[in-house]
């Protein structure tokens, strides 16, 4: 089942003030467990990152990361918001795949939300991180081109 979209900015607003949060290298991700029996999700991104056309491709970006990894998921409920970083822009697909299992792993492991088959936190350990969440982002190359234009 294809998870549904948080659309209203109270909905995004509830995830990043009562909800837990963590960084990767290529976004962030926010959780908040609630009682309905759905999984819904947000996309954001902040005019910070560049103009439209980067922030759109951005969030499509997010959108295929997210339609590929929660197809394999067995989340019961919960609002998720995926906020797009400078790295998301250009970093490749796979490694973006695994940032958002990277956290989606640690949330669950946190108790974030819950699960509908707890086998997956068993199996294996944690997935790999490529990367410092931490460390500043370099800016995508249409960035420095469209600066100095």
């Amino acid at each position: 089942m294809k998870p549904r979209r948080l659309k209203k900015r109270k909905e995004f607003v509830a995830v990043t003030k009562q909800g837990v949060s963590l960084p990767t290298c290529g976004m962030v991700v926010q959780v908040l467990s609630h009682n309905l029996k759905a999984v819904r999700l947000g996309f954001t991104t902040t005019k910070k990152l560049g103009h439209a056309v980067v922030r759109n491709r951005i969030r499509r970006r997010l959108r295929a990361v997210a339609d590929a990894v929660f197809a394999e998921w067995p989340i019961q409920q919960g609002d998720f918001v995926l906020i797009g970083r400078r790295a998301t822009f250009d970093r490749p697909f796979d490694a973006l795949k695994q940032d958002l299992t990277f956290a989606l792993y640690e949330l669950a492991r946190q108790g974030a939300f819950p699960l509908t088959d707890k086998t997956l936190l068993r199996t294996g350990g944690a997935p790999q991180v490529l990367c410092d969440p931490k460390e500043k982002s370099t800016p995508s190359p249409v960035q420095t081109a469209d600066k100095g234009a």
